[in-house]
């Protein structure tokens, strides 16, 4: 029976006969959701099947070209069948086009496919071509491949995923490595492209008002430099200066920062939809607070 004959009707194959593929884009599975998917496959079984091709290194067995989830959770119901296409014609970027067309690859992933393909001699153009996305789209990638370790942490547990704002504060972090890395420590902390802007700017303000007046800046303990007249110095609190919390120096340069503009409904226009919620849910708290 031909290839093109499986494809038109899936074959309960046994799963003890299926092999993962070690060099798929996907490496990343939820637990949580993995077991959420495994009690459904138990009460319904398997809807959507999965693709696999001829193991051409273990005669008689299969590697998954897509569907590793389904795989990995019918395990986990105890299937003993899974309802597969056999697809012979099937590669590893056809494994990376499927996965980016259902959004379920991490920029990481897709980071690394990168990486394997130009070490195995391709271009970027020919990268490009292969899984349908722009040359710029694969040089963004190719920054993950060389990213600061604290960086990297952040990226491999999730916490940044979009690849704009990890470019975003990788150029940051480059310049100012002591200061990001302080603004990270809090795990509260939102990382999006509007609070990287942010805190550029206020790097740079900070960075603008120490050539002008050297002597009236210092570093505090946090290791952010601050302007003197950021800072309560009030004589009961003299210690201030060296336990000043990064968030009140970034509000204070906030403050002075926003004092001076003129067009600030520019500014805020820039704010999408959703940002511009966020701002006045937060200013409005501290109103209250200040108020109360």
């Amino acid at each position: 029976m031909s290839d093109s004959s499986h494809a038109a009707k899936p074959s309960e194959l046994p799963i003890n006969l299926i092999d993962e593929d070690t060099e798929q884009p996907r490496t990343i599975f939820d637990e949580k959701t993995l077991n959420e998917l495994a009690a459904t496959i138990k009460l319904r079984g398997v809807k959507t099947p999965i693709s696999v091709r001829p193991n051409p290194a273990k005669k008689g067995r299969y590697l998954i070209n897509h569907g590793a989830r389904r795989y990995r959770a019918s395990k986990i119901a105890g299937k003993k069948t899974i309802p597969a296409f056999i697809d012979s014609d099937y590669t590893h970027a056809d494994q990376v086009i499927e996965n980016i067309q259902r959004d379920n690859l991490t920029s990481r992933e897709i980071a690394d496919f990168i990486g394997r393909e130009l070490a195995g001699g391709k271009s970027y153009g020919e990268i490009s071509t292969q899984i349908g996305k722009s040359k710029s789209y694969i040089s963004q990638h190719v920054t993950l491949l060389d990213l600061p370790p604290l960086i990297s942490d952040l990226v491999n547990n999730g916490r940044i995923k979009d690849i704009t704002v990890i470019n975003e504060l990788v150029k940051v972090y480059r310049k100012h490595p002591e200061e990001i890395a302080l603004w990270l420590k809090n795990e509260d902390q939102e990382i999006t492209r509007s609070t990287i802007k942010l805190i550029r700017e206020c790097l740079i303000s900070i960075e603008h008002d120490k050539k002008i007046r050297p002597d009236e800046s210092e570093k505090t303990t946090d290791g952010i430099l601050v302007s003197r007249a950021d800072v309560n110095t009030d004589p009961g609190k003299e210690t201030l200066l060296g336990k000043t919390d990064s968030l009140e120096i970034l509000f204070n340069q906030f403050y002075r920062h926003f004092r001076k503009q003129k067009g600030i409904d520019g500014i805020l226009n820039q704010l999408t939809s959703t940002e511009k919620k966020q701002l006045g849910t937060l200013l409005n708290k501290i109103l209250r607070l200040v108020n109360h």
